[in-house]
């Protein structure tokens, strides 16, 4: 699948199930799948949780390296997760 399909999948999973919980799950280091995931999350209003160290360091420097822009309150802790 190219990526473009994959952005495509994404927008439709979170169109269609606004209202319930998306898991996704992929691998650190494919960092542009993980961009298309907060972007996608953030253009719903989404909130993203991230589980994994290896994940949150990738993020961390993506970050860094303005190649991943997060809008703020789009991160979340495992904690506020509960409320939600």
């Amino acid at each position: 699948m190219s990526e473009r399909v994959v952005g495509k999948t994404f927008d439709s999973i979170f169109n269609e199930n606004n209202k319930e919980r998306i898991i996704v799950a992929t691998f650190a280091s494919n960092v542009d799948r993980v961009r298309q995931i907060i972007d996608t999350a953030s253009r719903y209003d989404r909130k993203v949780e991230i589980k994994v160290r290896s994940m949150i360091n990738i993020i961390n420097i993506a970050t860094e390296l303005v190649y991943i822009n997060i809008k703020k309150g789009t991160l979340i802790e495992t904690d506020m997760l509960k409320n939600r």
